[in-house]
């Protein structure tokens, strides 16, 4: 979903103004958190998120090793889906 408004109020800027989408597939480390431009393309490019920490493409969790951005060291998550603890 593309939102711009809610109950016919602008966005504010904790809320993502001046639109803010939202994809309910991707866990929410995955999600958009405000949009300034859009452009539509049928190539991939790695994100943010991709680039740093290795992050999968499609927003699953893979048992492999990861950098813990926030902690600036590596560790190895052992699982899949969402991680709550490490």
């Amino acid at each position: 979903m593309i939102i711009w408004a809610i109950d016919g109020a602008a966005l504010s800027l904790e809320e993502g103004y001046p639109i803010r989408l939202v994809d309910f597939s991707l866990y929410r480390y995955k999600g958009v958190k405000c949009l300034s431009e859009l452009h539509l393309t049928d190539k991939f490019e790695q994100g943010y998120w991709e680039r740093q920490a290795g992050y999968c493409k499609t927003g699953k969790i893979k048992p492999k090793r990861y950098r813990i951005v926030d902690l600036q060291e590596h560790r190895f998550i052992d699982g899949t889906g969402e991680v709550t603890d490490f």
